[in-house]
């Protein structure tokens, strides 16, 4: 039994890189590419709190767009958007802006090239956004917000984002939901945000935000685990 796990899961993911060598052969992209961290140059303090460049697969992604609802001004941010795959997922569904935060100059360029000379139909190009900035210093707009995290970087720098969030949706109360692609304790988010409500469904964690809370609770979160959520 254990045997034949190990076989399914060999095919799984070698069925899933023959998926990402197709989609960027056909669509003239490069996203499915290992990124040496150490080859890529990154002016950020937070360097050393970053992880390694992975990709969502964009059968994944689809899952994610097809349980989620928005509002029609809604934004979609991806932090730590790599070389811009999953904005290419977002920008054939109907958001108003599409965000790609991300501190390697090197992967914006990359990010950048995809998606001027990506070969398909993009539903809204126009309204990709790369940003080359660190997620800390992320000024977060004022629209309804999707913001979503596929293991961008450590617990201690996701609190210094939510801080930033939370201190925006105080200013400008509106509809926000948090995609996590890892599993980030529950107790980080829920220190800073009252819930509305919380989905978990194949591949992600979904918080609905419902308001920030008045005070900041000090957590411990230099070593707080975390893990990825399984996608095959």
């Amino acid at each position: 039994m254990r045997r034949l796990i190990h076989v399914r899961a060999y095919l799984t993911k070698h069925l899933d890189n023959f998926r990402a060598r197709f989609y960027d052969f056909v669509h003239h992209v490069d996203t499915f590419s290992s990124v040496n961290s150490t080859a890529v140059r990154i002016e950020s303090e937070n360097k050393k709190f970053g992880v390694s460049y992975q990709r969502t697969p964009i059968r994944t992604m689809n899952t994610l767009f097809d349980k989620l609802t928005w509002s029609e001004n809604a934004s979609f941010i991806d932090f730590g958007c790599g070389k811009g795959l999953t904005l290419l997922a977002a920008a054939n569904y109907s958001f108003n802006k599409i965000i790609g935060v991300e501190y390697s100059s090197d992967l914006v360029a990359i990010a950048t090239r995809n998606v001027l000379q990506y070969r398909g139909t993009l539903g809204s190009r126009k309204n990709i956004l790369i940003i080359h900035d660190d997620a800390t210093q992320f000024k977060f707009p004022r629209t309804a917000l999707i913001c979503y995290f596929y293991n961008p970087f450590k617990p201690i720098v996701m609190e210094n984002v939510l801080d930033n969030l939370a201190a925006s949706f105080k200013e400008y109360p509106r509809e926000i939901q948090l995609v996590f692609h890892s599993w980030y304790s529950q107790d980080l988010v829920r220190s800073k945000f009252n819930i509305d409500n919380f989905e978990s469904f194949p591949y992600f964690h979904v918080y609905h935000l419902a308001s920030a809370k008045e005070g900041r609770e000090a957590l411990s979160t230099e070593h707080r685990s975390w893990e990825m959520i399984d996608t095959k």
